[in-house]
């Protein structure tokens, strides 16, 4: 039962207070919200929307990966051979499975560096031969790791081979994926990848009648497809294909493996061209992600600077056999591209260019590109940083630091680079959690130094960066 409340008559006062005091309530509410909205209306506004997308989509994807990878370099320097080395080190929260596949993919490198170095003390290399050795992980989710190890071999003026071993390890056990058991479920995988691949070349081709598809062919993983390839898979003086994509929906039975981890993914276009002027091989990038408007313009501009780079050539080489009325010549001009970094929020990619054109050896450059996916901007080395910050000087304390230890582990380094300061055009491209600043040919060190490199960390700089900028980085 409610309670009733008797107001005395003679207490007018009281009474008409607390009508006042309700009005009063009354009023003050809708203004206390009014004023509480506008506060955060206010705090929304001083909100980076962008920063704050880029750090969470960042933070998911950094939680979806469960290995983590350092690399290990070093080189081996023997009379006619030298053998760089970028190697994996994988981090991986079961230790028995991390050293399984450390293991195995240490004792294969250990095996072909010491098949080569015994090659070439039995003196089979009549020139001097240069081996680099690298890696890229190209599939990764919570079941299994792919990672290619790249094996580039130079030697003479414009001879190269490349191979490359791609190793799928189980993250549940650590042992390596074979092809029969990746396409578990599709007994017939071997006539289904022969038939695919055949329907893609002629029966002129050396593999045509020979390919012997079975449970050690070599395979890697792409999102939708597997490559199965053929070593070595490019060579000098061979135009022939050796790697082929195979779509999983040429299998009966489902294939289950669609990469989580890379938001975007890069097809290469290939153009080749030969006539009695100039042999081209070019490979053109072509990025597809969620963002039509951004993958057309990057994609347009990366082809229009490789294709210019073709016509420029071709018109050196036909000047060049007027000039000495000559019937063909030997100039060569290639182009190829290397993925160094790939997020749902910037791409770096690095266009390597190699021209020959007679003489002692051939010239190669290369061109990055380094793109924010968010609103397609290519950058530059100063977007990065922060307006106030003298970012040359900050660069180039330090190269010069790098120069300064190099010098320390060899003597002649000081003698070598010729180093005065970057560059406002400065050349570089972005990897996890570096920049890598990089020099072209005779910018600050002769030929025989090839190009290079000196990757700043971002612990060391990243007060310096700016914000939207340093979820790009890391």
């Amino acid at each position: 039962m409610d309670k009733i409340y008797k107001i005395p008559k003679h207490n007018n006062e009281l009474y008409l207070g607390g009508t006042l005091m309700k009005d009063l309530k009354n009023f003050i509410k809708p203004v206390l919200f009014l004023t509480i909205g506008l506060l955060l209306l206010s705090l929304v506004r001083s909100i980076d929307f962008r920063v704050m997308m880029t750090k969470i989509q960042n933070n998911i994807q950094e939680g979806l990966k469960v290995v983590k990878i350092t690399d290990e370099k070093s080189e081996i320097n023997d009379e006619n051979l030298t053998i760089k080395f970028r190697v994996p080190s994988i981090h991986y929260e079961d230790k028995e499975v991390e050293k399984k596949m450390n293991s195995y993919i240490k004792k294969n490198i250990k095996e072909y560096v010491n098949v080569q170095r015994q090659i070439n003390k039995m003196n089979k290399y009549s020139e001097k031969h240069v081996i680099n050795i690298a890696y890229s992980v190209v599939f990764e989710d919570e079941n299994m790791i792919n990672i290619i190890i790249e094996r580039n071999t130079t030697w003479g003026p414009k001879n190269y081979k490349l191979e490359k071993d791609s190793y799928v390890f189980s993250l549940k056990t650590g042992d390596r994926i074979y092809l029969d058991e990746f396409l578990k479920g599709n007994d017939d995988y071997s006539m289904v990848i022969t038939e695919t691949i055949q329907n893609g070349i002629t029966d002129k081709h050396p593999l045509y009648n020979n390919l012997n598809i079975d449970k050690n062919t070599n395979y890697y993983i792409e999102d939708r497809y597997i490559n199965i390839y053929f070593n070595p898979y490019k060579q000098s003086q061979d135009d022939t294909q050796y790697e082929f994509k195979v779509p999983y929906d040429v299998f009966k039975n489902k294939v289950q493996a669609f990469n989580n981890f890379f938001f975007i993914t890069v097809n290469k276009e290939s153009i080749k061209r030969d006539n009695k002027y100039l042999k081209s091989n070019l490979e053109i990038p072509v990025i597809n992600s969620d963002n039509s408007e951004i993958d057309n313009k990057v994609n347009k501009k990366i082809r229009k600077d490789i294709m210019n780079f073709y016509e420029q050539s071709l018109k050196e080489a036909e000047n060049f056999l007027d000039d000495f009325n000559l019937d063909n010549s030997n100039f060569v001009a290639d182009a190829s591209f290397e993925v160094k970094k790939s997020t749902s929020n910037v791409i770096s990619i690095l266009v390597k260019y190699y021209k020959y054109s007679g003489g002692a050896h051939g010239y190669y450059e290369y061109i990055p590109y380094n793109i924010d996916l968010i609103n397609g901007n290519f950058l530059l080395l100063k977007d990065l940083f922060k307006e106030e910050v003298d970012y040359k000087t900050l660069i180039n304390n330090e190269i010069e630091n790098q120069i300064k230890e190099l010098g320390k582990k060899e003597k002649d380094i000081n003698d070598i680079y010729e180093f005065y300061g970057i560059k406002d055009n400065q050349k570089f491209y972005l990897e996890d959690k570096r920049i890598v600043i990089y020099f072209d040919l005779y910018d600050i060190a002769p030929y025989a130094a090839g190009i290079p490199e000196f990757p700043i960390p971002i612990d060391n700089i990243k007060n310096k960066i700016k914000e939207e900028h340093i979820q790009l980085i890391i």
